[in-house]
C-alpha cells in the first residue's frame, strides 16, 4: 500500500505539467495562432493593407513567400537600350512564333518570345511614352506597364526571385520588389503601389504582322550573347508540373491551359481561352460590370471590353463582324468610328498562375 501511494504521488507533478500545457494550448495559443493564421490569410496581392516587419520593411506579401528562382539579381539581364528592325528585316521569325504585340501612342511594336525568354524585361518607349514590357516564361504572362513612379520614369530589372512561380521585378529607384502578374509593389518602400497597365496582345508573328504591317520588331542585337533560336522552357510548357513552391491540384483545367483574367474591385474571374474560342462571343456580367468577351479572329486572341458606353448598355453579336443591338458595326479594337469601348486590363497566362495568385477566382469554363 505504501509503495502504491508513493508511485501514484510521483505522477502528480507530471500530470500537473500536462494540465498546464493543455491549458496554455486551449486558452492562450488559439489567440496567437489565430493572429498568425489571420496574417497569412491576408497575404494577398489584392490587399492594400501595408504591413511592417520589425526591421521597418514594408510589405503586402510576406518576404518569406518570395523564393529564389536560381539566377541572382540581374542574372537574367533586362534590355535597357532596345534596338528594333522592320518587319521585312525580321526574316528569322517563323509565322507561328509568338510575340507580344504593342499598339500604343501611335506606335506598333513586336517583342518576340524568343528574345523575352532570355531577358524578361524591356525598358522601352513608344515614341515619347515610357513603356515597361515584361514577360515571365514560367507563367506565360506578357504584360506592359507605364513605368512611372511619382511622375518619374523608372527602369526595372529582374530580382532573381519568384512569387507563386511568377517573376518578381525590382525598380532601380527604390529597390522595391514588384509582382509582375499583379503589377504591384509587394516588398519595400513602395509596397502597395500599383503600376498602370498598358494593353498588349499575345499573337503569332503572322497574325500580328498582317494586322500591323508597319510594326517594328525587337532586334536580336541586344548586346548579350544568347541562343535566341532555342526555347529553354519548351518542356516546362508541356508538362503538368509547376514547382517553385507551387502546389497545384486543381482539375478543372490543365495547369498550363491559357486563361484571361480580370479584376473588378476585389473580385476576380478567368476565361478559358479555348472556351472563348469555341463560344466566339459572350455578353457577360461580373461584379456589376457589363462585359464583352470575344475571340478576335484577326489576332486569334481573347479581347475583353466594357460594353457600357455613355450609360448605354450594349449587346453584341459576332458573325464575321462585331455588331451591337442597334445594328452598329464595330471593329475588333472596340471602335464604331463614333464610339469607343473601354478595354479591360487582361492578359493571357497559365491557369495555375492565375489560380494560385487569385485562389477565390471564378472561372468561365
Amino acid at each position: 500500500m505504501v509503495k502504491k501511494l508513493k508511485r501514484s504521488f510521483n505522477y502528480i507533478p507530471i500530470i500537473a505539467v500536462v494540465i498546464v500545457v493543455i491549458a496554455l494550448i486551449l486558452f492562450l495559443r488559439p489567440g496567437m495562432r489565430g493572429e498568425m493564421e489571420g496574417e497569412e490569410s491576408k497575404s494577398s496581392i489584392l490587399s492594400d493593407k501595408v504591413k511592417t516587419l520589425a526591421d521597418g520593411t514594408k510589405y503586402i506579401i510576406h518576404p518569406s513567400e518570395i523564393l529564389s528562382g536560381g539566377p541572382p539579381k540581374d542574372g537574367i539581364p533586362s534590355i535597357d537600350d532596345p534596338e528594333f528592325t522592320s518587319a521585312e528585316e525580321a526574316s528569322w521569325l517563323n509565322p507561328d512564333d509568338l510575340v507580344l504585340g504593342l499598339d500604343y501612342n501611335g506606335v506598333a511594336k513586336a517583342y518576340p518570345h524568343r528574345i523575352l525568354n532570355w531577358h524578361e524585361i524591356v525598358n522601352d518607349f513608344a515614341d515619347d511614352k515610357p513603356v515597361l514590357v515584361t514577360y515571365c516564361p514560367l507563367c506565360r504572362t506578357g504584360i506592359a506597364f507605364e513605368p512611372v513612379i511619382n511622375g518619374e520614369r523608372v527602369e526595372f530589372g529582374t530580382s532573381g526571385k519568384l512569387w507563386k512561380a511568377n517573376l518578381v521585378m525590382y525598380d532601380r529607384k527604390t529597390d522595391t520588389y514588384w509582382s509582375q502578374v499583379g503589377g504591384k509593389a509587394i516588398v519595400g518602400e513602395l509596397a502597395g503601389m500599383k503600376l498602370k497597365q498598358i494593353p498588349m496582345d499575345t499573337a503569332t508573328w503572322k497574325d500580328w504582322k498582317e494586322k500591323h504591317p508597319d510594326t517594328l520588331v525587337l532586334s536580336k542585337d541586344t548586346g548579350f550573347f544568347r541562343s535566341y533560336d532555342r526555347d529553354p522552357y519548351a518542356s516546362f510548357a508541356n508538362s503538368p508540373g509547376v514547382g517553385f513552391g507551387v502546389d497545384f491540384k486543381d482539375t478543372r483545367l490543365f495547369s498550363k491551359a491559357i486563361v484571361y483574367g480580370i479584376i473588378v474591385g476585389d473580385k476576380t474571374k478567368a476565361y478559358s481561352e479555348q472556351k472563348v474560342k469555341e463560344t466566339k462571343l459572350l455578353n457577360d456580367e461580373f461584379a456589376g460590370k457589363k462585359l464583352l468577351v470575344f475571340w478576335d479572329p484577326e489576332l486569334n486572341a481573347v479581347k475583353i471590353f466594357d460594353r457600357t458606353v455613355d450609360r448605354e448598355e450594349l449587346e453584341f453579336s459576332l458573325d464575321g463582324k462585331l455588331v451591337d443591338n442597334s445594328g452598329r458595326e464595330w471593329n475588333f479594337g472596340g471602335s464604331s468610328g463614333e464610339m469607343q469601348l473601354e478595354r479591360i486590363d487582361t492578359f493571357g497566362l497559365y491557369w495555375f498562375s492565375w489560380l494560385v495568385t487569385y485562389p477565390d477566382t471564378e472561372l468561365f469554363h
